[in-house]
């Protein structure tokens, strides 16, 4: 059992890590580093989303994701698009019962906006990502960006 104090050190160790990893230049990153960091950015972005309710606009978290992941390096870029090519495959497996024709549409959005965030990435690597992204921009009920 874990108690209160040992988990609050945990976690501020585990920032730690992420932080002096992600103060790298992305040529610095090994590729397994860019391969473990370009994982956790996916996830942190997924729950972004989740947290945010963006769940139906989904695209600006799939080309911000996409994004950050390419900016790590050549292996993040292919980190990026593997796991963009299984979650939409694990969407199609899940939604199969879907109209096709939607789900085919949805799927072919979701990489459109994958494949975007990757270029951008590339073009414009200091660029921030969030700037990179304009056309995927979610306002919410006030008109505010979401960011």
């Amino acid at each position: 059992v874990i108690n209160n104090k040992e988990y609050f050190m945990y976690k501020n160790y585990k920032q730690k890590i992420i932080e002096v990893l992600q103060e790298k230049k992305s040529e610095q990153y090994t590729p397994l580093q860019q391969i473990m960091l370009g994982g956790m950015d996916f996830w942190n972005s997924y729950q972004d989303m989740r947290k945010k309710n963006l769940i139906g606009f989904d695209k600006y978290a799939h080309a911000r994701a996409n994004a950050n992941v390419t900016k790590r390096g050549k292996y993040g870029e292919k980190t990026a698009e593997f796991i963009s090519a299984f979650r939409e495959l694990n969407d199609a497996l899940k939604h199969h019962y879907q109209n096709p024709i939607d789900l085919a549409f949805d799927i072919q959005e979701d990489l459109n906006a994958n494949k975007y965030g990757r270029e951008q990435a590339k073009k414009y690597p200091n660029i921030p990502t969030h700037e990179l992204l304009q056309k995927y921009w979610v306002k919410d009920e006030t008109g505010q960006v979401v960011k």
